[in-house]
């Protein structure tokens, strides 16, 4: 979604689709769980055929590493190593 002017925007999962993603990043923050909306990424028939979901390339992070705070030098760490140890599809 790198093309999106803003930060923080709703998409619709048909854009998700045409995007075709190679990782999704999940919030872990609130309910659902990180489990839970994992679950559901992986159970919803649009995104089947989606990279990341095939590929099973889905990183959890918290809330706190991914708003603007004194842990995100920290938290790169986090997509980069699951990007080191997760097979590309």
């Amino acid at each position: 979604m790198g093309d999106l002017a803003d930060t923080w925007v709703t998409a619709g999962w048909e854009s998700v689709v045409r995007r075709d993603p190679e990782v999704i990043v999940i919030n872990s923050y609130a309910t659902p769980s990180a489990e839970e909306k994992r679950a559901f990424l992986k159970s919803f028939p649009p995104l089947a055929n989606v990279s990341a979901i095939r590929n099973d390339r889905i990183v959890v992070m918290d809330y706190a590493d991914l708003v603007e705070s004194p842990r995100n030098p920290a938290a790169i760490g986090t997509p980069a190593d699951f990007l080191r140890t997760v097979p590309a599809g």
